[in-house]
């Protein structure tokens, strides 16, 4: 029955318009806010897709992986702020959650990364262990293994920690992907 009913959501949200869904919601789905934050995102709709979000956590807010979407969704907005405390949320209710790992894993290597900030050595080298042990929470699963940028991001902090036998394995499945990358087209 699902299916049907996320079919018809999504054919009368594209010959309505973005506005009629909120009629059709039940105040326990999550997902129709979902489905519409990915949507509007995609169109450049960034301040809806938030709010589509935003009610996606309230509509469930013992989702851990709506959580780590809108935690997601602030990381891609460069709200640091935002996606760190979402992030951190979505893990307080799921420890194993792999996205909120992920948006923290990449959230700790931007701020590892001396931008134009004042950013003592210590705080760097704190940086680059907690990116290290965020992304390698998500690696532990298939989907973070073919991830090439994740890959790449964390053969880089590995080289910055003086690992470079683990940042020699990381970046070799980045080689690899592309390889198979390649071969595909």
């Amino acid at each position: 029955m699902r299916p049907v009913r996320v079919a018809l959501f999504v054919g009368a949200t594209l010959l309505t318009g973005p506005a009629s869904w909120v009629f059709a919601q039940t105040a326990t789905d999550a997902y129709y806010p979902f489905l519409i934050a990915r949507h509007l995102e995609a169109e450049g709709d960034n301040q809806g897709a938030q709010q589509a979000l935003e009610r996606a956590v309230a509509a469930d807010p013992r989702s851990a992986e709506v959580r780590a979407e809108l935690a997601g969704f602030f990381l891609r907005r460069e709200n640091w702020d935002g996606a760190d405390r979402v992030a951190r949320e979505a893990l307080a209710i799921d420890d194993s959650n792999s996205e909120a790992h992920r948006v923290l894993g990449m959230l700790y290597a931007v701020r590892s990364e001396d931008r134009g900030r004042t950013v003592t050595r210590a705080q760097v080298t704190g940086y680059v262990r907690q990116a290290i042990d965020h992304l390698e929470k998500v690696v532990e699963n298939p989907s973070g293994l073919t991830d090439i940028n994740l890959q790449y991001t964390l053969g880089r902090l590995y080289l910055r920690a003086g690992q470079a036998d683990k940042a020699i394995a990381s970046l070799s499945r980045v080689v690899g992907e592309n390889q198979i990358g390649r071969a595909h087209v």
